[in-house]
């Protein structure tokens, strides 16, 4: 899944970074993801922390921090690397008992609950990072798997707390279209009514339209070092999209940027 991410630094000046998600998942995305930025068409790479090594003739990539590497040697010019956090997607990487389902992977998002340990919580999101910062592969950002840090005030925070820590820009909810997001956030209302409660179904709506602002409001208490603000998420599934998109951007004038900048 690629995003625009647009960081509204002046009213009319507007910088752009495109971002591929999910490195890891699987070699077809791996490779499309490469390729991606090798044609200067991305320059920036979220990749899962919780994912098997890339398999090569080498097998020198056992991990998600060898993908990393793996990318970083596959791919060149300008990009980064960003850790993209998942509570649905995979395996936990540390006990997470109260985050997982019966076969020892993460629940899917359709499968998502609110009663998640907030200790067992931080310690899996640390372990997440330390996967890249102790194999010192450079990240500038963290991202999180369909934005579920954002569902409820009590998960926020923790992500919050986790980009302090690591002094790592952090990735906005905001998406647009809005009434695509509104559509999903719907859908998964009825799809979650096995597993969450009313309130706390319509807790997700709520809070996933206010985390964006509350992210900027945020932002001094916690003392993050943002380089960045991503204003705007622009979710992308057809290239024709992207590239009407891409044209509107560049007629109000565009300059691609970094979140190191």
């Amino acid at each position: 899944m690629f995003f625009l991410l647009i960081s509204k630094i002046e009213i009319k000046k507007k910088n752009l970074i495109v971002t591929s998600d999910d490195f890891g998942v699987n070699p077809s995305v791996n490779d499309a993801i490469i390729n991606a930025v090798n044609a200067g068409k991305v320059n920036s790479i979220a990749v899962f922390p919780n994912y098997d090594g890339i398999t090569n003739k080498e097998k020198k990539y056992k991990n998600s921090a060898g993908n990393a590497k793996y990318l970083l040697n596959k791919t060149n010019g300008n990009r980064e690397i960003g850790c993209h956090l998942t509570l649905i997607s995979g395996r936990p990487i540390t006990k997470a008992k109260s985050m997982k389902g019966k076969n020892g992977y993460f629940r899917g998002i359709y499968e998502f609950r609110r009663s998640i340990n907030l200790k067992e919580l931080r310690e899996e999101l640390n372990a997440q990072v330390k996967v890249f910062t102790e194999a010192n592969i450079p990240l500038t950002h963290l991202s999180c798997h369909h934005n579920v840090l954002t569902f409820f005030p009590e998960l926020y925070q923790e992500y919050l707390k986790v980009c302090k820590d690591y002094k790592l820009a952090i990735r906005s909810a905001n998406s647009h279209p809005k009434k695509s997001m509104n559509k999903f956030l719907s859908f998964l209302k009825i799809k979650l009514m096995d597993d969450l409660k009313k309130k706390d179904r319509k807790e997700i709506k709520k809070f996933t339209k206010k985390a964006p602002n509350n992210f900027l409001k945020t932002i001094s208490r916690v003392n993050i070092n943002l380089q960045v603000f991503t204003i705007v998420d622009i979710m992308v599934r057809y290239q024709g999209a992207l590239f009407k998109i891409l044209k509107r951007i560049l007629r109000d004038g565009l300059k691609k940027t970094s979140y190191s900048k």
